[in-house]
């Protein structure tokens, strides 16, 4: 079954995103940051669609949706105290904390392909890159990986987001697996984002209108 994350989610959500993606900027913050800041604001939030799915009554995957991502990085930003205690937690098992912490909190760049129809046809027909809702984290439990499970979170997602009038929605893949993901499900590249020295591919979902 996959439903709409609810408060007593929180502990479950927190434990997924830590097992599933070791390596990302909020799980290196620790559970506990997970646990009592990020997830309790985002399940609350207006401005977040928060799936998940559940079998046997057990939450095994969950899949973020942002309709304005600026809005949510404002919200994490509220928690300055709280995120400044996790680096510091934080900092001597990962010294390369910090860096990430402050290059994820840089002004991102975005690079556009002006190759890409999407570019032409953007200016009348689509809301700014910066507008649109964003695919922000899909996490599934290791071991209930491969079963298909990433899809239909995201799928539901995306048809959740076009009946609420979205026209598209935006993704950042971190790894050529994710880009391979998103595009057998229809995503497609139109360019980079770049904040400080990294880079990620920008990648749009918008379905065709028959």
């Amino acid at each position: 079954m996959i439903r709409e994350a609810v408060k007593s989610d929180i502990e479950a959500l927190a434990r997924i995103h830590s097992d599933s993606l070791p390596h990302s900027l909020l799980p290196r913050l620790g559970e506990e940051f997970l646990k009592n800041k990020f997830y309790p604001m985002v399940v609350t939030s207006e401005n977040t669609l928060l799936l998940v799915k559940e079998l046997g009554g057990k939450v095994v995957g969950l899949a973020l949706f942002v309709y304005d991502s600026r809005c949510l990085e404002k919200e994490i930003m509220k928690h300055k105290a709280s995120l400044g205690i996790a680096v510091i937690k934080r900092i001597f098992s990962d010294h390369r904390i910090f860096s990430a912490a402050f290059r994820r909190l840089c002004s991102p760049k975005i690079r556009t392909d002006k190759t890409e129809e999407f570019i032409e046809s953007s200016k009348n027909q689509m809301p700014a890159i910066s507008e649109m809702p964003e695919f922000y984290t899909l996490a599934v439990l290791p071991d209930f990986r491969n079963k298909g499970i990433g899809t239909e979170l995201t799928l539901k997602g995306l048809s959740i987001l076009q009946k609420n009038d979205e026209s598209a929605c935006i993704a950042k893949p971190a790894s050529h697996i994710a880009c391979s993901f998103f595009q057998k499900l229809g995503f497609r590249n139109i360019g980079r984002e770049i904040r400080g020295p990294n880079e990620r591919p920008l990648m749009i979902f918008k379905k065709e209108k028959v």
